[in-house]
């Protein structure tokens, strides 16, 4: 009850501080938001929708596409079997094969007992106390973790869709400032492959770069939060302020939604900057002793380190050319793609069942996971990109980039784009959606 209060507050809050006149996205400058993490309006109900949030203590964690909920599992350190008996439980209850796309899966985790090498490291297993999924449209399907097992439950939920703002300023890291500011994980890590073509977040972000999302949460009829839904808006300043850029939701007639900027510009380029969201570049293109043989060698890419199990994206549409061992790269695959493009991924731990030759991918498909198989000393990626079979540095290779709106199609993404700038005023508040 005291969850439900907390929420009809911040209903009321921004139903009244909402203007309502069309306010033109030019005269909305992102800087006038971002002012900084102690200079919210008072009215912001910062510190109740925070409570909010942290008395929920479930992590939301989307399914990457490609990804199979056994994996995802894995991937947030569950045993195996745990994972394997978790989703059969699921699927039971839910009289479902698959996960729709887009899904995203909240968990409740016992509290972890884990040194600081084996968080480091990832070689840690995590116990499941509950997971809640939304099957649509409109099935909560619940699992416990109960004295005799894993047991599920149905529950049929009237769904209300609320839109939350929030911006902050990055003191540690994207995701630590998002996660003070109450915005989910799933929010975030979909955030950063908005992102994912501008932004290298392994050297880019720098300490006092900011953040601003509006995005939607889905509530059932007691209040409760029952899913996130969409991005609308998100914005970045990076490299302390020297990059900047802003993004808006927005479907072209008969078309899925997609990102586009404030002119109409789509960020999608061919490839992405880089395959693992947040990952620490630890040896780049070019000359360098190797690290194991000892002698000067060509480093015809870019290395990764990142926790084994770290999801690995195809950095763009393609074909799979290879998938399996191949000698000193451990678990390899390559894509083909068009253009005469390649990239190259290595000491993978392991890879997608349906990451096969001859196979097609889509650009953020999760194709593998890191390890550290074949010549390696520790867990990481090592990724190639290579154009008409010579390897190209995967920091500053050109690619084609993506389409610009014009005419009608422009005309109603500026609406859209207006209404979105119009939610951006009120940080830390919900809104219904009836309002977009």
């Amino acid at each position: 009850m005291r969850n439900r209060s907390i929420f009809f507050a911040l209903t009321l809050a921004i139903s009244m501080a909402l203007p309502m006149s069309s306010a033109k996205a030019e005269a909305i400058d992102i800087r006038e938001l971002w002012v900084g993490p102690d200079a919210m309006p008072a009215d912001s109900l910062f510190e109740a929708h925070l409570a909010y949030r942290k008395a929920l203590a479930f992590t939301i964690e989307p399914v990457l596409p490609g990804e199979s909920l056994p994996e995802l599992l894995r991937r947030v350190r569950l045993t195996p079997d745990d994972a394997d008996l978790i989703a059969a439980t699921f699927f039971a209850e839910a009289g479902i094969e698959a996960l729709p796309e887009e899904t995203s899966v909240r968990l409740k985790f016992h509290e972890l007992n884990a040194s600081t090498e084996q968080l480091a490291s990832g070689g840690y297993f995590q116990g499941l106390e509950e997971m809640e999924i939304l099957v649509p449209p409109n099935r909560v399907i619940s699992l416990r973790r109960e004295p005799q097992g894993f047991v599920a439950s149905t529950r049929l939920v009237d769904i209300e869709r609320r839109f939350v703002a929030a911006a902050g300023e990055i003191n540690v890291s994207l995701f630590a400032s998002a996660l003070g500011a109450g915005v989910p994980r799933d929010m975030m890590i979909r955030f950063a492959d908005i992102f994912a073509f501008d932004v290298d977040f392994s050297r880019d972000i720098h300490r006092g770069d900011r953040f601003e999302i509006v995005y939607e949460m889905r509530f059932d009829q007691e209040g409760r939060e029952v899913a996130p839904g969409d991005i609308l808006f998100a914005a970045l300043s990076w490299k302390s302020g020297a990059s900047q850029r802003r993004y808006y939701l927005f479907a072209p007639e008969g078309e899925e939604g997609r990102y586009f900027d404030e002119t109409g510009r789509n960020p999608r380029t061919q490839l992405m900057k880089t395959p693992i969201n947040g990952a620490r570049i630890s040896s780049g293109f070019g000359r360098r002793t190797h690290p194991i043989l000892g002698y000067d060698k060509d480093h015809q890419g870019v290395d990764f380190a990142a926790p084994r199990g770290t999801p690995i994206m195809a950095t763009g549409d393609g074909e799979v050319a290879i998938s399996g061992p191949r000698g000193s790269f451990g678990n390899y695959i390559r894509l083909r793609h068009t253009g005469g493009y390649e990239t190259a991924y290595a000491h993978l731990d392991r890879i997608a069942p349906s990451v096969r030759p001859g196979r097609q991918v889509q650009q953020g498909d999760v194709i593998g996971y890191v390890g550290s198989t074949g010549r390696s000393t520790g867990p990481h990626l090592h990724y190639e990109v290579l154009f008409e079979g010579k390897p190209q540095n995967p920091q500053t290779v050109k690619v084609a980039v993506g389409e610009t709106l014009i005419g009608p199609s422009k005309s109603r993404f500026t609406v859209s784009r207006d209404v979105a700038d119009r939610l951006r005023v009120a940080p830390f508040a919900v809104t219904d959606s009836a309002e977009r």
